[in-house]
């Protein structure tokens, strides 16, 4: 799934493991997970820790992407209401 997404997108999805997350205990018995979709930065939990403005529409475009490709008929509807 991801790699559909990769292709359409500038982010590298090549699958790793590391880092704090809990979904190393998943990924460590073999359960594919996917996890790291929040900011795109630097400095983590130090003075120095930032975020990349010019990663954030990217980034949100590749979490809709995932999202639209697990939902039915491609994605939840929104509606207008009236009034």
């Amino acid at each position: 799934m991801t790699g559909q997404i990769d292709r359409k997108s500038e982010h590298d999805l090549t699958p790793t493991v590391g880092g704090a997350s809990d979904g190393n205990f998943t990924a460590g018995i073999g359960i594919t997970t996917l996890d790291g979709l929040g900011g795109v930065g630097g400095g983590a939990h130090a003075e120095t820790e930032h975020a990349l403005v010019s990663a954030i529409a990217p980034r949100t475009a590749l979490v809709a992407g995932l999202i639209r490709s697990i939902t039915p008929e491609g994605g939840p509807r929104v509606e207008k209401q009236s009034g």
